[in-house]
């Protein structure tokens, strides 16, 4: 599986956070629901929902068959779950899932059904770097951006990660072409 769920800090707060098996079941629950609509067997089961059983719950986050369903029984009877039975399977809901899920910005919620996630400030730091260190090869007249080709050792790194560079200069020389 891929992709990612939000928790906010205020579970914390939440009654059954001090449960140990409820907590870490509604929260195995959450990872486990379809975040789109999708249909299993000729059933609709709606985001927010999946199929499974008592047994392969317990067998997922090593609790007994017992611990799932005091921990179900706890979850609806607080209305957080609901469980729809089928003659072979059995659909858990988990209950405002969207409230749980949408509570941020679209572009966050089309990133999390597509797959992708957002860059890290971090990984945009290292893009900028890089920009500067080949509009500074061009100024000198080597590196891919001067057109000439970076030879490769036989490790495979490529001439930028074979040179000893100062990051902290690269870093203040990128600080000043933001202020400017």
């Amino acid at each position: 599986m891929t992709g990612y769920i939000k928790i906010s800090r205020k579970i914390m707060l939440w009654g059954w956070y001090k449960d140990a098996n409820t907590c870490r079941l509604f929260l195995h629950m959450i990872l486990k629901a379809n975040y789109k609509d999708g249909e299993y067997q000729g059933v609709t089961i709606p985001r927010g929902a999946f199929v499974s059983s008592y047994p392969e719950l317990a067998q997922e986050i090593g609790l007994s068959v017992k611990n799932i369903r005091t921990a179900l029984e706890h979850l609806k009877k607080t209305g957080e779950v609901a469980v729809n039975r089928h003659p072979k399977f059995s659909v858990f809901t988990v209950q405002n899932y969207s409230m749980y899920q949408t509570c941020g910005s679209q572009v966050a919620e089309n990133r999390q059904s597509e797959g992708i996630q957002p860059a890290t400030i971090k990984e945009g730091k290292n893009k900028k770097i890089k920009e500067i260190y080949i509009r500074t090869c061009a100024r000198e007249g080597h590196g891919i951006a001067a057109g000439n080709k970076i030879p490769s050792r036989r490790t495979g790194f490529t001439n930028f990660d074979q040179r000893d560079y100062d990051f902290d200069v690269l870093e203040q020389q990128l600080l000043h072409s933001q202020e400017v």
